[in-house]
């Protein structure tokens, strides 16, 4: 895949509720409302990305919370605007929005998130579920971190979110919400086979995966029906 060319976006912060209330569209709103209503949590900040490039058909907001992530506390991003238009590459025209957890605030990850989201428009593609990225240089998407890959998942808060995955619009449109999740070269491999082992296993072994410097994690045999059951 081609890189998402974050490095010329850039975030400006929204200062005032009146170019809040000016920038954001209707289906921006109910996005926010999405979010709010299922996070249980207000933005702490609102940035919105400039330089995104002529191929992106509209504004692109991140927006900041600061909650429990994962049973720690944490800063959620989540990218508001990237579902105003359908991603035409799809065969369903499924439109996306993103959202990416972090031990602590680092506008680093909201700008990979922005350009993540204007990823399939500047490269005529779509990003989905259980879809996969790899950086071809081989650098963490942080200095400092060794995380190189994405996997694309359903959002899950300490168990998944039914509600969260799902953002549903007035015009009975729907757009997927996708957890964009740092993970190491070896650990993709493993999600693209057993994407739901994989999540098992990053819970039972306490696996942080809201912090970017964690140690790799070495998977073991794929958990089976029986060893599921008896944990229940």
């Amino acid at each position: 895949m081609s890189e998402p060319a974050e490095s010329t976006i850039e975030l400006r912060r929204i200062t005032t509720d009146e170019e809040l209330r000016s920038a954001f569209s209707e289906r921006d709103w109910q996005v926010l409302k999405h979010y709010v209503t299922n996070l249980n949590s207000r933005p702490s900040n609102f940035y919105v990305a400039e330089k995104m490039g002529a191929k992106v058909p509209g504004p692109i907001y991140i927006l900041e919370f600061r909650l429990t992530v994962l049973g720690l506390p944490g800063v959620i991003y989540a990218t508001c605007g990237v579902s105003a238009f359908p991603l035409t590459a799809s065969p369903h025209k499924v439109r996306i929005e993103l959202i990416a957890y972090n031990r602590e605030s680092d506008l680093r990850v909201a700008t990979h998130l922005a350009g993540m989201g204007a990823y399939s428009f500047r490269n005529n593609s779509f990003l989905d579920y259980n879809h996969t990225f790899d950086f071809r240089d081989g650098n963490g998407i942080i200095e400092g971190s060794a995380l190189s890959s994405i996997v694309f998942a359903y959002p899950l808060l300490g168990g998944e979110l039914d509600a969260l995955k799902t953002i549903k619009f007035k015009d009975d449109t729907h757009a997927h919400l996708l957890w964009y999740l740092p993970v190491y070269p070896s650990e993709r491999l493993y999600f693209k086979t057993n994407p739901a082992d994989f999540f098992i296993q990053f819970a039972r072994n306490r696996v942080d995966a809201a912090d970017l410097y964690r140690e790799e994690f070495i998977f073991t045999n794929s958990t089976d029906k029986e060893s599921l059951v008896e944990d229940n």
